[in-house]
């Protein structure tokens, strides 16, 4: 203890010079890196008063000055745009209160460590504070993502056992059930109260309207002319029915083309494939078995599995899986020097990161490019996002890449590979999901394209693409066979 006036600073140097710090117990810099950010971070929310200054390597990496709100605090630490997302909460019953701050579910993350618990002021853990908080978002959040936090607690000190765990990171209270109570009602009631908690439609991204490359780079633009053709009509009669669910069947009648003419089908354009090549590859493959795919025979049920006729066999295909499995090969295709097609914004998006997502981004922005993204370090943490990769139909770009950044993050503190990791994120947000109607070219590609993968049969995630119903199981339903 020492009288230290306003504007005291203290430097400690040199500490272990001689002595490394338990070197065989430090990970890689990368690691120690985050490490050093996210404790400078936990000091920095909890004392809005203070500034906090960090420098690594001779760079700035985290610089806050005091703020006047804790709202302004949260801008300074994870940015304006972050912070504008954030739902401010509080409540207290007797001598406790809660408060804090919940994001809204558009901000949710792919792993835990943007839940931020004080109590009294301490960063803690609590697994009981940790449910309250994902009970609160109940199913605004889908699994596997998990809710932005920061959660302040204010408690007597008597009802708060510090002592059951030996770093004294984690706590337990005496009233359990009350604390865990009082934090999830006022995160759930603030949630559900507010007019902006669920996303807003931000519209399709801006693109350049074109039907032909921009240049010679391979930027390749959307066609976003909606295919009218081959739509079903108003059952008038059994019959009429059974053609409006499977469409009209002529085997004599010749293949109709993957797309009208001129036009390649939207997933064909998408990629930039064109689709006789993709046919001939699933003819190739199914050749081997011995079958032909009859590509007329296709049909979407439940806007999202489509069936076709394989012999005398049926086909059913996750249509989000499946195209989930076709984007992920071909981002792996662009790792192994095959040039991505991306294409430009028509006004590039600014997006402001934290400090380690910024780190991340400009140790990893080699593996953006390889994938497709067009972006660019702009200072004071804010890159520039000039460019995607070809084929978001309907999807946003700055959402889809702080997606993939979130994942890498994840990835780096679980020691995976960060090339699988960023393609498996980006082909799961840029699939067509369930729910999507498809035509008939849309379908016929994303079939055709699935068996010309290398593994068509499980999306990056283990999850089946496809089911085969053999024609004796329908024998046996139907009692014509024993």
């Amino acid at each position: 203890p020492a009288g230290a006036p306003v504007g005291t600073r203290i430097k400690v140097k040199n500490l272990f010079y001689n002595t490394p710090a338990r070197k065989k117990f430090l990970k890689s810099p990368t690691t120690e890196t985050k490490h050093l950010i996210e404790t400078m971070t936990t000091f920095a929310v909890a004392f809005v008063h203070l500034g906090f200054r960090l420098i690594i390597e001779n760079k700035e990496i985290l610089h806050t000055p005091p703020a006047a709100t804790a709202l302004q605090r949260m801008s300074d630490i994870f940015g304006a745009q972050l912070a504008d997302k954030l739902l401010p909460f509080s409540g207290g019953e007797g001598d406790v209160l809660a408060s804090g701050f919940a994001g809204k579910p558009e901000i949710a993350r792919a792993g835990r460590d943007h839940m931020f618990f004080y109590v009294n002021g301490r960063r803690v853990q609590s697994r009981s504070l940790h449910h309250a908080v994902s009970a609160g978002y109940g199913e605004l959040i889908p699994k596997g993502r998990f809710p932005f936090a920061v959660v302040f607690v204010e408690i007597n000190p008597q009802l708060v056992d510090v002592n059951v765990h030996p770093t004294k990171r984690e706590v337990r209270f005496l009233r359990e059930n009350r604390v865990h109570d009082l934090v999830y009602y006022t995160i759930n009631k603030t949630l559900h109260a507010s007019t902006k908690t669920f996303a807003e439609f931000d519209g399709t991204m801006k693109v350049p309207h074109s039907g032909v490359p921009e240049s010679a780079e391979g930027t390749l633009p959307l066609q976003w002319k909606k295919q009218v053709w081959d739509q079903p009509t108003r059952a008038k009669g059994a019959m009429d029915f059974v053609e409006q669910v499977f469409g009209p069947r002529d085997d004599s009648s010749p293949a109709k083309p993957v797309a009208p003419p001129g036009e390649m089908s939207t997933q064909a354009v998408e990629q930039g494939v064109p689709p006789d090549d993709s046919a001939a590859a699933a003819q190739e493959v199914l050749h081997d078995k011995g079958e032909t795919a009859g590509v007329d025979d296709l049909w979407q049920f439940n806007n999202l599995y489509i069936l076709a006729r394989v012999g005398d066999d049926l086909m059913v295909v996750d249509q989000h899986s499946a195209h989930e499995r076709i984007l992920y090969e071909e981002i792996l295709a662009g790792f192994a020097g095959v040039k991505p097609q991306s294409q430009r914004l028509l006004f590039p998006e600014s997006i402001e990161l934290e400090a380690y997502e910024y780190e991340t981004f400009e140790k990893n922005i080699g593996i953006f490019a390889e994938m497709g993204f067009a972006a660019r370090s702009f200072g004071n943490r804010v890159i520039l996002l000039e460019g995607v990769p070809v084929g978001l139909k309907h999807r946003n770009p700055v959402s889809l890449f702080r997606w993939v950044l979130d994942d890498l993050v994840s990835a780096i503190k679980a020691g995976d590979d960060l090339r699988k990791r960023a393609a498996a994120s980006y082909a799961c947000r840029a699939a067509v999901m369930a729910g999507d109607p498809l035509t008939r070219p849309e379908m016929r590609a994303i079939f055709q394209r699935l068996f010309a993968c290398k593994n068509p049969f499980v999306c990056p995630h283990g999850r089946p693409t496809l089911v085969r119903v053999p024609l004796i199981e329908f024998d046996k339903k139907f009692c014509r066979r024993k």
